[in-house]
């Protein structure tokens, strides 16, 4: 700064890891504050994230009995997440990733991050589940692009984040999942009442985990006076939509 050199720089990188993904923001945030004491128009990126399929392989967030769902869902959550608070992302990784004995202090052979499963010998072996759930999250990631006021959706349930998002046409879409806890290697699904301060025409439920597409019971929509209520509207611990 001192040198006038600001201007060099086009985005910083971080990785923040935990073991609840929401929990990362807070120090997301006081991070980007510093960097707009600096210079706003610097980006932030978060540079390397993602959870393993299986718990106490060494690495970061190993201390957990993980599974592939509970990987998948906190992919999802983090991606999710970055996006609501304007942070570019990306998923650790593509692949597990094979270390020569030694070389790696903190992962003894396999670093199972990947959305590829592969052996030893770093051949791939199958699409693990977090593969088909960031392929859900790209194809509908178009529907993401304005981010709206924080007032235009809310649920009555406790600890569900809920975000809202219009896309290029102007169509709305209302994003939301409970993180209130680690992602859990099961599905316990609940219901909450959704209000929007907008009127959607035939909406639908999207759980981007698995691509399904339900339908919303007509009994269930009340459309009046610019507002959308939604009752007996399923979530969970993974990101689900209203679109």
């Amino acid at each position: 700064k001192a040198e006038g050199a600001l201007d060099l720089f086009d985005w910083v990188s971080y990785h923040g890891y935990s073991y609840r993904p929401e929990e990362s923001y807070t120090n997301v945030v006081k991070f980007r504050n510093i960097i707009d004491n600096y210079r706003p128009e610097i980006k932030l990126r978060q540079g390397e994230n993602g959870a393993p399929s299986q718990g106490f392989k060494g690495g970061a967030l190993d201390k957990y009995n993980w599974t592939e769902l509970s990987q998948a869902k906190w992919d999802l959550r983090r991606l999710a997440g970055d996006h609501a608070h304007g942070v570019e992302s990306s998923v650790f990784s593509i692949i597990d990733m094979a270390y020569p004995k030694g070389v790696n202090k903190y992962v003894a052979t396999l670093n199972v991050k990947g959305l590829l499963q592969a052996d030893p010998l770093k051949r791939v072996v199958r699409k693990k589940l977090a593969f088909g759930a960031a392929q859900n999250y790209a194809a509908l990631f178009h529907h993401f692009q304005e981010k709206q006021p924080a007032n235009t959706a809310s649920v009555n349930a406790k600890n569900v984040l809920v975000n809202s998002y219009r896309d290029s046409e102007g169509k709305l879409s209302i994003i939301y999942w409970d993180g209130s806890k680690n992602p859990a290697n099961t599905n316990k699904v609940s219901n909450c009442t959704l209000t929007v301060n907008a009127e959607l025409d035939s909406p639908v439920v999207v759980d981007i985990l698995t691509g399904n597409i339900y339908s919303i019971p007509a009994q269930n929509i009340k459309v009046a006076n610019g507002k959308t209520v939604i009752t007996k509207l399923p979530f969970y611990d993974s990101p689900m939509v209203v679109i």
